[in-house]
């Protein structure tokens, strides 16, 4: 389980593989020039939330870290980068289709020589875990769209299909089989 400590997670902008439908994983893509603006409007968003985050935590691959490095550009706040929170690792899946990839992903069959979704669903516990606990006010979590699949498997819960630069505020609650109100920005 997650500590019931709020957090924002934002995916990252749109990146040259997610326009070229493949699985990019660890492969360390750009953001196209409409990942840039998702980004910027993004930021904007950020800029007018009433609880703001103190601190991003971002993954070490390009398209999450200069996806948070736009949003911090009005906020200033202290950015923390961890490859803690970085995609799944697929293995021998990486650079291909998503006509291939894509529905055994969700059906978290494990990518041969990749990271299991064990495993990625420890890591990315591990990572909101150390991060929550260490900081105060709620930190942003500027990550991948399997952190999100991570976080759902982890309660039972399905969280595919989430936009780039779509925000999500994970807020507390005392329901029982996923312990947050969601709220999408």
């Amino acid at each position: 389980m997650l500590p019931a400590i709020p957090f924002y997670v934002i995916r990252h902008g749109e990146s040259v593989a997610n326009l070229g439908q493949y699985t990019s994983g660890h492969v360390d893509v750009e953001l196209t020039e409409k990942g840039l603006q998702q980004a910027r409007d993004a930021a904007k968003i950020v800029a007018q939330l009433e609880l703001k985050p103190t601190v991003i935590i971002h993954s070490h691959l390009q398209r999450a870290k200069k996806t948070a490095e736009i949003i911090n550009e009005g906020l200033g706040i202290p950015m923390i980068e961890d490859p803690i929170i970085a995609e799944q690792f697929f293995g021998e899946w990486e650079g291909v289709s998503w006509e291939v990839t894509r529905q055994l992903i969700r059906d978290a069959v494990d990518p041969p020589k990749g990271e299991t979704h064990p495993a990625f669903h420890e890591r990315v516990k591990t990572a909101i875990s150390k991060f929550v606990n260490e900081h105060k006010g709620p930190v942003m979590f500027v990550c991948h769209g399997g952190v999100f699949r991570a976080i759902g498997a982890m309660h039972g819960t399905n969280m595919t299909g989430v936009h780039n630069c779509a925000l999500h505020y994970f807020e507390p609650t005392e329901h029982e089989t996923f312990p947050w109100a969601v709220k999408k920005f």
